[in-house]
């Protein structure tokens, strides 16, 4: 296996149009997985639980796709998700991601090209925002509308993991995401990426390779709680480095 795509699962339906853009692009592809990995608090809300079993069931047989139930109380930055995610993965290569973002380009296929010249990279997406399609049914049929943004090599340079790829011994090797930032919200991306350059990890970022960042409501009424608590971990993490 050489690509386990991971991505930490709570009120997403648009995970439907995600997972129409894998069909369309890698049909061919017997090499990857997909871990959608449920926030318990999704598990908790049977309306939302009974969606994704409904989408999983979808494109089960379609897609080589997995659902890993997390238990993780507390918890809103998907940090113990992505580890726990790594922890599952069959592949050589995580892609980690959001289930929110449509493939508008065929992504394995261009990872493949750049990890052939240097496997050892971080390869980060260009990732825009885009208004709500609602649910689509052909690929054809998603029509993003780029609002802003979120990442690219030249507009707004982040690196972080809207959609990215990184071998799973580099990924170990820096630690994973921190689980520090659990309880929070925001920063546990930013704290990563500087993980990675401060590892010496090659970072590679493309503006051809291309995903769109499905908007939705927000998570949690308390989110402006939730990032002052990590930004404030954060701080502390790295001040004087």
């Amino acid at each position: 296996m050489k690509y386990s795509i991971i991505m930490p699962y709570h009120r997403k339906r648009t995970l439907h149009n995600t997972l129409l853009s894998y069909l369309h692009h890698y049909s061919g592809r017997k090499d990857y997985e997909v871990l959608v990995m449920e926030d318990c608090k999704n598990i908790a809300d049977g309306d939302e639980h009974r969606a994704l079993q409904v989408i999983i069931k979808d494109f089960a047989g379609k897609l080589n796709i997995r659902r890993v139930e997390t238990h993780f109380e507390n918890s809103y930055a998907p940090s113990r998700i992505f580890n726990m995610g790594a922890d599952h993965a069959k592949g050589d290569f995580l892609v980690l991601t959001s289930p929110e973002c449509f493939h508008i380009t065929g992504v394995l296929d261009q990872f493949d090209r750049i990890l052939a010249w240097n496997p050892d990279a971080y390869i980060t997406a260009s990732c825009f925002s885009t208004d709500d399609n609602g649910i689509v049914q052909k690929f054809g049929n998603f029509k993003p509308k780029r609002e802003i943004w979120l990442d690219h090599p030249q507009h707004l340079n982040r690196n972080l993991y809207w959609c990215a790829v990184i071998s799973k011994p580099l990924y170990r090797k820096v630690g994973g995401i921190d689980e520090g930032y659990a309880p929070g919200f925001g920063r546990e991306d930013v704290d990563f990426v500087r993980t990675v350059k401060a590892a010496g990890i090659m970072i590679v970022a493309r503006d051809d390779i291309l995903v769109a960042h499905q908007n939705h409501p927000d998570f949690s009424s308390r989110k402006r709680e939730l990032h002052a608590l990590n930004a404030k971990y954060y701080a502390k993490k790295w001040r004087g480095k």
